[in-house]
């Protein structure tokens, strides 16, 4: 007899058990957006309505693109979580050292340069869990719309906008920097 755990798992992810659970979050973070900018306005029926519909949007690219989310969000939020895990360990063993650690933490955070290194951080979290095919799949393999392969981006072309925005990435992180941000 196998592994109990993983026979639950394989089972739950034939029925799409956890694309129902990405529907459901990208429907309550969207419910929440539009509830706490109040684009819409302050109608619970409005906010959810457009909330989702928005998801369902999401969830129909995949389909149309012919990708799975499934994958790809669960290696991101699993190096996400180890991540923070590492993060917390990190400031624990920090804090033994630097008896005035949250001040110096909110000087860092004050400067524009620890928001570049931020964005920087996850996107390379975007680069390392290939949730970054997400966004490049489609336009590499091309979607799929009506049993017909939409155009193909050749991944030569792909491979020189991410180094670009990488390198794009540097010079703004150095230009900070030389600033003194």
């Amino acid at each position: 007899m196998g592994d109990v755990f993983a026979n639950a798992m394989n089972f739950l992810l034939e029925k799409g058990f956890f694309n129902f659970l990405l529907w459901t979050f990208f429907s309550a973070v969207t419910y929440s957006l539009l509830k706490r900018t109040k684009i819409l306005g302050e109608s619970v029926f409005i906010n959810g309505i457009v909330a989702l519909t928005v998801s369902f949007f999401i969830f129909l690219f995949p389909y149309l693109a012919g990708i799975n989310y499934v994958f790809n969000f669960s290696l991101y939020f699993a190096q996400l979580s180890l991540f923070l895990v590492v993060l917390i360990f990190s400031l624990l063993l920090a804090s033994f050292f630097y008896p005035n650690l949250w001040e110096t933490i909110e000087k860092l955070f004050t400067r524009r340069t620890q928001i570049w290194v931020m964005l920087a951080l996850a996107f390379v979290l975007l680069l390392t869990s290939n949730l970054i095919n997400i966004f490049t799949l489609p336009l590499i393999n091309g979607g799929v719309v009506g049993g017909v392969r939409g155009p193909q981006l050749p991944q030569q072309i792909s491979i020189f906008l991410a180094a670009l925005f990488i390198f794009l990435v540097f010079i703004l992180l150095g230009t900070a920097v030389v600033r003194g941000e």
